[in-house]
Formats: C-alpha cells, structure tokens, sequence
C-alpha cells in the first residue's frame, strides 16, 4: 500500500504506518513479553534516530522515516540492518533508473559528482545540493519495500558480524 500511494500521490500515509508501528510493538510485547517487546521497540528508535538526519537534510521523506519505523516495529533487531542496506542499495539503483527515465542521468550523475569535488575540496563549497535535481523526486517507499522484500526472502543476502547476530532476541 506504501508503494502504490508514494507512486500515486508522493506520500506515505500516517493511517498506514502509525498502525504498523502500533500493531508491530503490541504483537511483540503480546509474543515474547518484555524482551521481545524491548528488542522491536529499541529497533523502532533506532532506525528513526538514525534516519532522522537523512530526512533533516531532506534526503528522505517523513513518511520514509515511519515506514522504516513500522518495519523495525514489526520485524525487530537484527532485521532492520540489513534491511536498512538493502534498502539504500535498492534506492541507489532505482534512483539510476528513475533519472535514466527522465532523461536526466548524465545531468544527475554530474550534480553528485561535483557536489562530492567541492565538499571534498578545502575551501570549496557546493553550489548545489544533492537533494536538488532535474527529475522528479523519487518514491523512495518503492526502494524500502525492495529492500525489505529482499531480505524477507533471501535472510543471508546481507550478513551481519556474529557480534551483531548474536545479539537478537528469538
């Protein structure tokens, strides 16, 4: 559902995800009781914690942010990790594509690359921004269902260190 209305009207709905963060922590707690509940509820702020810079820089949406939320509510740690990358990964490609369809990838790839030179460069600065671009933006719900599909099915696509896997709560 988070695809179709981020394709449709450029926006991830708080009816869909609000729920989805509820029902997640509530399943956990009524599951596994306090650890389970502790173990999706710690995976929930850290994933906003983390992707909230992102969204400050308006690199993500805030409804990108709460659906993020919702999945680590519903699937807990260590799943959000690799989904996080799966999802950047997915992102990344669906951005190349998205900017090839518009006919825009050389113009896209040359505002990052040159981004990257002056921010890299003592006593440059950027004159554009990253989040700026000749396409319109891209439904980044399309790159979180990706990537958390992927690693639904395929659980060993990204493996974590044993210290990370060790640590999730069965």
């Amino acid at each position: 559902m988070a695809v179709v209305t981020d394709l449709w009207r450029q926006k991830i709905y708080n009816w869909l995800t609000f729920p989805g963060i509820l029902i997640g922590l509530i399943l956990s707690l009524w599951q596994g009781a306090s650890p389970l509940f502790l173990n999706h509820l710690g995976a929930t702020v850290f994933v906003t914690t983390l992707l909230f810079p992102v969204f400050a820089l308006r690199g993500l949406k805030a409804g990108d942010v709460k659906l993020f939320a919702a999945v680590a509510a519903i699937k807990g740690w260590p799943f959000i990790l690799p989904s996080l990358l799966a999802s950047a990964i997915a992102g990344g490609v669906c951005a190349l594509l998205w900017a090839t369809f518009h006919g825009k990838l050389f113009a896209s790839l040359q505002r990052v690359y040159y981004f990257f030179l002056a921010a890299l460069t003592p006593g440059m600065s950027p004159k554009a921004t990253v989040s700026q671009s000749e396409t319109p933006p891209f439904p980044y719900g399309i790159a979180i269902a990706i990537g958390t599909a992927l690693i639904l099915w395929y659980p060993d696509l990204i493996p974590l260190p044993p210290l990370i896997a060790g640590s999730s709560v069965q």
